[in-house]
């Protein structure tokens, strides 16, 4: 397998000359692209994160409220690849990306709430394995 060529991103080139589609997915590879499905909603800077100067800050949310959004998510998530699994009569999974900003996270009012979340995902027992995104999208190609 040959290494992918080097695109040149200087200033001086047109996007034209390096922005293209990806090619439609065919047999996996180690240069396959995996995308771990993170948003704004599973990570704590965008709600939690005051920046007074950023037109978009929410200002204060309360850490409780986005420990409940992200529980309700999660048990949503579950309950469809509970359901799929039986209807299918296979194992099924989901990924539940919480991307975590030490800055953040590490204020005194939220690092309480992260502690809980935590521990009560680690109550799910053996249905729930906490993995970085890399390690995700190694087992991805290895399996899928």
């Amino acid at each position: 397998m040959s290494e992918p060529k080097a695109i040149d991103f200087s200033p001086s080139k047109s996007a034209s000359t390096w922005m293209k589609p990806l090619p439609a997915p065919g047999a996996r590879t180690p240069q396959t692209l995996v995308e771990i499905p993170c948003n704004w909603y599973m990570e704590d800077m965008t709600p939690l994160g005051y920046l007074p100067a950023a037109p978009n800050s929410h200002g204060f949310v309360s850490p409780t409220t986005i420990e409940q959004n992200w529980k309700s998510r999660f048990a949503f998530l579950y309950s469809e690849a509970l359901e799929k699994s039986i209807e299918e009569d296979s194992e099924q999974g989901f990924v539940f990306p919480l991307v975590l900003h030490p800055d953040t996270s590490g204020m005194a009012h939220v690092v309480g709430m992260i502690d809980r979340m935590i521990s009560w995902l680690k109550q799910q027992g053996d249905e729930v394995e906490f993995v970085t995104f890399g390690d995700c999208a190694a087992e991805w190609k290895k399996n899928a």
